[in-house]
């Protein structure tokens, strides 16, 4: 509806004007009031989720109302997370410098080289909002991660319980993987949940 896309057009040009970084194709997470990008060590982290995120919504905007560079920055989103962004094992991590490189674990509280759920099912858009524009590699990646969301963290029946240890249920999903790939949260936060089933609606085409 018109009304929303009018809508959505605004968030684009907010997307263009003060979060994406043409310089290192991210995107910023860390602003100020007027929206400047803050430059301290920890503004330098950003978090290949949100890139893969953006690349599906761009990419749909785009269908719905083409913009000259809009695909081409979204690709770059892709790219650069798709490059830099994951474990050694391939799940998509929760955070990475702008440059490509490992946070150092001392700016943050919370360890920086976890995976959690919720990327992965970005990834999983991104790679299918992919394959409606004709991207070769898209399909092997959207296996990739189909094989990471539904062998490492969404749980169909109890032998799962085995691997994701005390705290996971049957029907639910592993939250967090460490760096060597082990679960390592006894909990399922409820905002994980639509990210879970907006991945499944996009994967079954709607």
């Amino acid at each position: 509806e018109e009304e929303f896309l009018e809508r959505a057009t605004k968030i684009i040009d907010l997307f263009q004007q003060h979060f994406f970084d043409e310089t290192t194709g991210t995107l910023a997470e860390f602003f100020a009031s007027d929206w400047t990008q803050l430059t301290d060590a920890k503004s330098q982290l950003v978090e290949p989720g949100h890139h893969y995120e953006w690349c599906w919504l761009l990419l749909r905007f785009d269908r719905l109302k083409p913009t000259e560079g809009l695909r081409q920055t979204a690709l770059k989103l892709f790219t650069h997370a798709r490059a830099f962004g994951h474990q050694p094992g391939g799940a998509a991590l929760d955070f990475m410098n702008r440059d490509g490189s490992q946070p150092d674990a001392g700016i943050s509280a919370k360890p920086l080289d976890r995976a959690r759920c919720w990327p992965q099912t970005e990834a999983l858009q991104a790679t299918c909002e992919l394959e409606k524009t004709g991207v070769a590699s898209a399909s092997d990646f959207k296996k990739e991660m189909l094989d990471i969301l539904f062998g490492q963290y969404l749980l169909s029946d109890w032998n799962a319980m085995t691997l994701a240890g005390d705290g996971a249920k049957a029907g639910g999903w592993v939250d967090v993987l460490d760096k060597d790939g082990k679960p390592v949260a006894p909990y399922m936060p409820s905002s994980t949940i639509y990210h879970i089933l907006s991945a499944i609606k996009v994967l079954n085409g709607h």
